[in-house]
């Protein structure tokens, strides 16, 4: 009995593994497509170099775009999938100019290459190897094969916009060389791709600007913030030339996978007569300088430091009363030299110092920018030889710095008289009255530079308010110039504009 059993129990197992191994041939014969699918699939760490792989094939098999894409319906969405290959993708037409998708390479596997090729809308006859056009929603579900780029472009970008800066809003009768454009806003296509957007690196490192629509010829940009969930951005970019009598063009490359570190060139956005770049972003240590002399500071001592709501992008809040932001003994600067900074002044009687080069003490040295008593812009120097109105020279505003309101302050000195120092607000010449007789500039080797604070333990040389964007030349910024800076700072898309 025993051995019968076992007899039986052995036909059966070997009937059944007979039976699975004809339900496999059979499966396998009745599903050609998978079969070629699965020998070809090697499934690619990178779905963007499957979909490139993709995109060159075709191009190669075609030798042209065939005329059947050009007459399709613009507005309808199609499926582009390679015959034996693993991938897939979703294109526009009229033409291949645009290949806009992301692979789910299993579910190309799974669910595509098993019932293909199915009456595809180019070619017309089906064949074993090349491309096949579908509808959506035909075989391909919504959602297999999700938005991904536009790979089209020499330097492996999926998108390009064109900048055009409105030459209406820079100011004089010349071109200006290097420019630093603030590109800012919130721009929902350069939110990453898992937020709806296209950029691909996390960081935003595949953000780039060029002067060409090719994209070779990348422009110098420092990105002092990006927002993946949004697309939010602000971005300096230097522009070799400013056109003041016509347009000027850049071009905005974005979506690259083969982009996993930052492209940013910081010092080169800041010429050679900048002696100090301050965003005043950093929520936390040190704030950086961007220039290329990387003067940090050295004490940060605000109430609230980068986070505040700010012009730009960030700013120190300052509490009249202790705060301050010290850089050390490092800017020993002789004239010519040119100040600037966003100011949000919020109380109407208090002296306000904003930038005081080296102020040592009791003693007027350095140079400085400050507010007065009466919300007037003073920008002076000192002697070094007391404390008194003749240790002191400079020149008030005529008109007053506004409370609570965002202020561009700037000035230039270049000489001890009158005539060498000009006050600048909101980008235009606002000089008023002198203060002061000093007719000899000191600079002070034992004092520090200071942001927000008069070196003096009165508490009325606090500044009360916030500071934002704060730049130190050793050159005069020309009135057209600091008027171009205003305009653009203000409000970058009033600058510009940005194709679709």
């Amino acid at each position: 009995m025993r051995n019968q059993l076992a007899f039986t129990l052995i036909e059966l197992i070997l009937v059944v593994a007979i039976t699975a191994l004809i339900a496999a041939a059979i499966f396998v014969i009745i599903n050609p497509g998978r079969r070629i699918g699965e020998a070809n699939n090697a499934i690619r760490s990178s779905e963007a170099s499957n979909l490139k792989r993709a995109v060159d094939y075709t191009i190669a098999s075609a030798g042209q775009i065939p005329a059947t894409l050009q007459s399709l319906n613009e507005s309808q969405e199609y499926m582009l999938v390679l015959a034996g290959e693993s991938t897939a993708g979703t294109i526009y037409c009229p033409t291949l100019a645009k290949y806009i998708a992301k692979v789910d390479i299993a579910n190309v596997i799974a669910n595509y290459m098993s019932v293909l090729p199915i009456d595809p809308i180019y070619p017309a006859s089906s064949t074993t190897t090349g491309y096949y056009i579908y509808k959506r929603g035909s075989i391909f579900e919504a959602g297999h094969c999700e938005i991904y780029g536009d790979i089209t472009y020499a330097n492996n970008y999926n998108f390009r916009r064109t900048i055009t800066i409105d030459n209406n809003q820079v100011s004089g009768s010349s071109n200006m060389n290097n420019f630093p454009l603030l590109f800012a806003g919130t721009y929902d296509y350069l939110a990453t791709y898992d937020n709806g957007g296209w950029v691909l690196n996390e960081d935003g490192y595949d953000i780039i600007f060029t002067t060409d629509a090719a994209g070779k010829n990348k422009l110098a940009h420092e990105v002092e913030s990006y927002n993946p969930a949004t697309g939010q951005v602000a971005i300096w970019v230097k522009i070799p030339t400013l056109y003041y009598n016509s347009d000027t063009d850049i071009y905005l490359f974005y979506g690259n996978p083969d982009i996993n570190s930052s492209q940013e060139d910081i010092a080169t956005v800041w010429d050679e007569n900048y002696q100090a770049v301050w965003h005043f972003a950093e929520t936390s240590g040190q704030h950086y300088d961007s220039s290329s002399n990387n003067i940090h500071s050295q004490g940060v001592n605000v109430l609230t430091q980068g986070s505040v709501v700010s012009k730009i992008n960030g700013a120190d809040y300052y509490n009249n009363s202790t705060s301050y932001v010290d850089f050390g003994d490092v800017l020993e600067l002789d004239f010519p030299v040119t100040i600037s900074a966003w100011v949000y002044k919020d109380q109407a009687s208090n002296t306000d110092p904003v930038i005081f080069s080296n102020h040592s003490g009791s003693l007027y040295t350095g140079y400085w920018m400050t507010i007065t008593s009466g919300n007037l812009l003073e920008i002076g120097f000192g002697d070094g030889n007391g404390n008194g109105s003749s240790n002191r020279y400079g020149r008030v505003s005529q008109n007053t710095i506004p409370v609570d309101n965002w202020t561009y302050l700037t000035g230039t000195l270049d000489g001890t008289s009158l005539s060498d120092i000009n006050v600048y607000i909101n980008g235009t010449l606002n000089n008023g009255s002198g203060t002061g007789s000093a007719t000899t500039y000191h600079s002070a080797n034992d004092a520090t530079f200071r942001v927000g604070y008069r070196n003096h333990s009165n508490s009325s040389n606090r500044m009360g308010g916030i500071i934002d964007e704060v730049r130190i030349s050793n050159s005069i910024r020309n009135a057209s110039w600091i008027a171009t800076e205003y305009n653009n700072q203000n409000n970058p898309s009033a600058f510009y504009s940005v194709s679709d």
